[in-house]
């Protein structure tokens, strides 16, 4: 590890050949921080139809798209151009 806590890979690789470095950001524990934190922000509001797509759709990914989106980053997928009111 260098001085920054960082570990180091030294790659070689001869000419005329490839290699394929895959880097991996985070950790688990992080990872279960995040959904931790999603899932107590989106569990706040429930809704229950006949519907099983429209529930999945509207119990996640449009509260998380209203949240993410419109209230902390006061944009829209239909609305990129940066203007919002």
């Amino acid at each position: 590890m260098n001085p920054c806590g960082a570990m180091q890979t030294k790659i070689t690789v001869k000419q005329g050949d490839t290699a394929e470095l895959l880097i991996l950001l985070g950790a688990d524990g992080v990872l279960n921080d995040v959904k931790k934190f999603w899932t107590e922000i989106l569990g706040q509001v429930h809704v229950k139809t006949p519907d099983r797509p429209f529930d999945i759709m509207v119990n996640g990914w449009l509260l998380y798209q209203t949240i993410a989106c419109r209230m902390w980053a006061r944009s829209g997928f239909y609305q990129a151009s940066g203007a919002f009111g």
